[in-house]
């Protein structure tokens, strides 16, 4: 069985780190000056999102914007989409339940906010109505992006931490190209 906690212990780590010690947080991985200089449209969101530290940042944005459950289930239904036909039948049904049970269940701990049809087509494969393919998230996955890209992005675009970030990463300090 995939351990739950996985997912809420490393979400509640970033939250607290960044509530008890933000300066420390800011100064200590982007220690630049200047940032206000960066036009927010030279990076996309899929380009940073490619990006290790880029991930990181926009994760700890997410993280403080408490909707952290939208990025792990994006990356969690996605890596299970794309590795849909190497995982046997057991360990693809176990993904399967996990995804649902952990985000997509009412009133489960990390519960994505999504349309009630595209809730109700995965019920339907839960309850065998229709059978498990590597779509059946894939409506969720659309809904969840969108929300990320046109709600969080632009806010995580407004932050000191993304303007700093970009500069950091512009100056060729890690892994995005620019």
């Amino acid at each position: 069985k995939i351990n739950y906690w996985l997912f809420v212990l490393p979400f509640h780590l970033i939250v607290v780190i960044t509530m008890l010690f933000p300066s420390i947080f800011i100064k200590t991985s982007l220690a630049l000056s200047d940032a206000s200089k960066i036009d927010d449209q030279e990076v996309p969101f899929k380009k940073v999102m490619e990006s290790n530290i880029g991930r990181q940042l926009f994760k700890a944005h997410m993280a403080h914007e408490l909707n952290i459950e939208n990025y792990y289930f994006w990356r969690e239904a996605i890596k299970w989409r794309d590795t849909f036909s190497d995982q046997t039948e057991e360990r693809r049904l176990l993904r399967f339940r996990f995804l649902v049970e952990t985000f997509i269940e009412s009133g489960s701990m990390l519960e994505i906010n999504v349309g009630g049809d595209y809730v109700e087509a995965v019920e339907e494969v839960t309850n065998g109505r229709k059978p498990l393919s590597e779509d059946v998230f894939d409506d969720c996955i659309r809904e969840v992006y969108q929300l990320m890209v046109f709600h969080s992005w632009p806010r995580f675009q407004s932050t000191n931490m993304y303007r700093q970030g970009i500069l950091h990463v512009r100056l060729g300090e890690s892994d995005l190209s620019v």
